[in-house]
């Protein structure tokens, strides 16, 4: 089982009222059963709606942000 360790760092947000999209660059590093290091990366898109107390909360959270559309931004490594 790999147990990896991530890091993630919104780049973008676009904020119309109540609702913002954003985009997230991340990776994961680990290590496979082999030990082989795994590392994995994509760009998130998030779409979150702001509460009446001030806070966001996710309402769509998706981790590999449209990766067929940019396979690109997307790479897997062993």
């Amino acid at each position: 089982m790999i147990k990896p360790t991530g890091t993630i760092k919104t780049k973008t947000s676009d904020i119309t009222g109540d609702i913002a999209l954003l985009h997230s660059p991340w990776t994961q590093v680990g290590t496979d059963p082999e030990g082989n290091e795994v590392s994995f990366a994509g760009i998130t898109a998030e779409v979150v709606r702001k509460q009446a107390d001030g806070t966001w909360k996710y309402i769509i959270d998706d981790p590999w942000g449209g990766a067929e559309q940019y396979s690109n931004v997307l790479s897997v490594h062993r």
